[in-house]
């Protein structure tokens, strides 16, 4: 799928964030269970993904 994705985004111009191996998916702390985060986790990411959009110039939208 990621070759799909890659491939779609160069085509179109769009940037991919790829969170796959970020180290807050592999700290339990932050995990609810295998696929999701818990509170703390979620609100770490949603700081995490507004400061990568802030500094790709997409955040003024949000």
């Amino acid at each position: 799928m990621w070759r799909l994705y890659k491939r779609l985004a160069e085509q179109y111009q769009i940037p991919i964030l790829n969170y796959e191996e970020d180290s807050l998916g592999m700290d339990t702390n932050y995990l609810y269970n295998a696929t999701h985060l818990n509170k703390t986790g979620s609100e770490i990411f949603s700081r995490k993904l507004a400061n990568d959009l802030k500094e790709m110039g997409i955040g003024q939208y949000l």
